[in-house]
């Protein structure tokens, strides 16, 4: 065998070279821009809140959240039910502000009522 290999034999055959593929835009764009929401939520979330606020929740919602709270403090990690719903209301309004017209909530709005299609 000659010292290049398996190269050289008639049963071995090149791959044929793939053209690279470019990374499609709109997923750097995903990422950089949760990146620049996970850091507006974080600044939200360090000034404390002191306004007092009464929302219902059902108790499916209510155990889901309980869940995530026992989950991560099993791993030694701390977080309250209020800061779960905190950063929940931050990234809804971050979504909102962002682009009002393909927004979750412009979504929920117009699912729920037939008349909102011009919102």
């Amino acid at each position: 065998m000659k010292p290049s290999g398996l190269a050289d034999s008639p049963l071995f055959t090149r791959p044929k070279k793939k053209e690279q593929e470019q990374p499609r835009h709109h997923a750097t764009i995903v990422a950089s821009d949760q990146d620049t929401m996970v850091t507006t939520i974080q600044t939200n979330l360090m000034e404390i809140g002191k306004e007092a606020a009464t929302y219902r929740l059902t108790l499916n919602e209510k155990k889901k959240i309980a869940e995530i709270v026992y989950s991560l403090k099993m791993k030694n990690i701390r977080i309250t039910e209020n800061a779960i719903m905190r950063i929940a209301l931050n990234a809804l309004l971050y979504d909102y502000e962002k682009d009002k017209s393909k927004s979750i909530l412009k979504n929920y709005i117009q699912h729920r009522t037939p008349n909102a299609k011009e919102y």
